[in-house]
């Protein structure tokens, strides 16, 4: 056994250890299964890592018997092969707006995209300039007012596409759908979107990433899931023990939960999910954790 090896294998079980939980047999099986599947993909980590998918495999294996594997599993890619060998792709936040709404922007090779511009339009346009960013094309999660407000004021500027699902196209300038009629704000709107965001595979430059349909925050609710990075920006979908609210216009409470059961917990446990507000969490832990799921 190599010093690496060594080396690695001992923080691995001083992971296990700061995560350790006792777990009966059925737990383990289950456990086990889930772990090997995730091994299945290890070896695409071999040609960046910085050790070979073998002692990748061997690690993977020695994780196997902790309840909390992900967070483990987790915790040794980012201290040891780095997010950043992870994925080329940043992932900046930004509170924008009157809601304080997440703004997503998705940086790859000085290139990004525009994920929920919720308001505060000077701030984000600064932002971007002092990154010396090349906006691609703005993507909306749904069309609620808290995550529009600076659409037209960045599509004017670096003139570029505004990409919405189609169960929304008049929802923009429209403010008792779009919601900014019902709140003591000022009524916002924005001009119709270019493009429609349709489920499936999408490719953007250098983005790739899937679209799934997931009403019922409001019919044109979407979820876009990198997969290559292992995240899904969920818009009003999920968020961290909780999961969005259904009263608005056109909301409805089944079509929600039936959303986030086939579209969203169907991904795998280890992939982070960024809500529309409040912080990040994962789809592990909203199984485990949200009381709205459980």
């Amino acid at each position: 056994m190599t010093i690496t090896e060594i080396t690695v294998k001992i923080a691995c079980v001083t992971c296990l250890f700061l995560h350790s939980v006792i777990s009966v047999q059925t737990q383990r099986n289950a456990i086990k299964n889930k772990m090997m599947e995730r091994i299945t993909c290890l070896p695409s980590y071999e040609q960046n890592s910085r050790f070979p998918a073998i002692l990748v495999m061997k690690l993977g294996k020695d994780l196997l018997y902790s309840s909390t594997h992900i967070y483990a599993c987790r915790a040794f890619f980012k201290t040891f092969i780095g997010k950043e060998q992870m994925s080329k792709m940043k992932i900046h936040t930004l509170g924008l707006g009157p809601m304080g709404t997440n703004c997503y922007i998705l940086e790859s090779k000085n290139d990004c995209l525009i994920i929920d511009p919720g308001g505060d339009s000077v701030k984000l346009i600064e932002w971007i300039k002092q990154k010396e960013l090349r906006p691609q094309a703005i993507l909306l999660t749904h069309a609620h007012f808290d995550h529009i407000g600076a659409v037209d004021d960045a599509r004017d500027i670096y003139h570029i596409p505004v990409y919405l699902q189609e169960e929304e196209a008049d929802w923009l300038g429209d403010p008792g759908k779009n919601g900014s009629k019902m709140f003591p704000v000022k009524q916002i709107t924005a001009r119709d979107a270019d493009e429609n965001l349709k489920p499936g595979n999408m490719k953007l430059g250098h983005f790739e990433f899937e679209v799934r349909h997931t009403p019922g925050h409001s019919p044109g609710s979407v979820s876009l899931v990198f997969h290559k990075e292992k995240y899904v920006i969920v818009g009003d979908a999920l968020f961290q023990r909780g999961i969005g609210r259904t009263d608005l216009y056109r909301g409805d409470l089944p079509t929600l939960m039936q959303s986030i059961t086939d579209q969203l917990l169907t991904l795998p446990d280890y992939y982070e999910v960024y809500p529309g507000h409040g912080p990040e969490t994962t789809i592990g832990e909203e199984q485990a954790k949200n009381p709205f799921l459980i």
